[in-house]
């Protein structure tokens, strides 16, 4: 009898501990968010309004970008505000430097993120095991990929402006609907090329100019009433969106991440520093 009460009272206080584990680490993934939030208002309020010339994770290695670690992982962008990353390449004697290229062979990156990298661009959903984003399987309309291991999870837009309300690279099988999936719901906005004018940061540029600016004219392009309204920076380990050219399908990535009522999704960082939980069918396309 006592053990069938336990057993009974187990059923019941299970799900309750799992929604309450759920809603915590989500919490403390919009905590993250918000002090790479506050780290950017730093360096804009330094630096005049700019933001660092910024591509992101998938720029770094052997390729047409080769870029420097600066420019593909934002916390050695924003290093300058925080203690532990403060004077990098002076601290580690020369091994981490901003202006170089960390290629995949030194292991650079590895060790960076093992030794150095602040917690808080980690995100508390991180899987341990693996390392980096990791192809698991396609149907009839889709791929889905998942984001494994513990490295720097907070990425910004690798090149294209999305506007909001389009399909970018495919669409949501059956059409969007009332739900709106496979519709971007918010603009991004990249922290390396000024869509206005169509021009964007070339290989010289992105190499050695290290700012931009945002400005309202990249608002107006995007469709978007302000910079309040455009995402500037995402959590890549909860659930959001990709374009496989390849295949010509839809990728979703870390299906049912940051899961709440509304489904699974992702904490995003705006323009305005604000923090938003984002529906992953509607948010990605890195």
């Amino acid at each position: 009898m006592v053990v069938a009460i336990i057993a009974l009272l187990v059923a019941i206080l299970l799900p309750s501990l799992s929604r309450a584990r759920n809603l915590a680490r989500l919490t403390s993934c919009k905590a993250n968010c918000k002090q790479i939030a506050t780290m950017t208002t730093q360096y804009q309020a330094e630096w005049r309004g700019y933001v660092p010339i910024m591509y992101n994770y998938y720029a770094y290695g052997h390729g047409a970008h080769d870029a420097p670690a600066r420019a593909c992982w934002l916390s050695v962008a924003l290093r300058d505000y925080h203690p532990g990353t403060r004077r990098l390449k002076e601290r580690s004697g020369g091994r981490f430097d901003p202006n170089e290229v960390w290629y995949p062979e030194t292991g650079l990156i590895r060790e960076y993120e093992r030794t150095l990298l602040p917690d808080f661009f980690v995100c508390p959903f991180s899987r341990d095991a693996g390392h980096g984003e990791v192809f698991l399987r396609e149907d009839s309309q889709f791929r889905y990929w998942e984001w494994q291991g513990r490295h720097e999870h907070y990425q910004t837009w690798l090149w294209r402006p999305i506007r909001r309300g389009t399909t970018p690279g495919g669409n949501w099988p059956g059409g969007a609907g009332g739900s709106q999936r496979g519709v971007v719901k918010y603009s991004n906005i990249t922290w390396n090329q000024i869509p206005a004018s169509g021009a964007g940061v070339n290989d010289w540029e992105y190499k050695h100019v290290r700012y931009r600016q945002w400005k309202t004219t990249d608002a107006r392009y995007a469709l978007s009433a302000s910079l309040a309204d455009m995402t500037a920076v995402f959590c890549a380990q909860g659930e959001h969106m990709v374009y496989s050219g390849a295949s010509n399908k839809l990728g979703r990535v870390n299906v049912n991440g940051h899961l709440t009522s509304a489904g699974g999704g992702t904490n995003a960082i705006f323009a305005d520093s604000h923090v938003e939980w984002v529906l992953g069918s509607r948010i990605g396309w890195p």
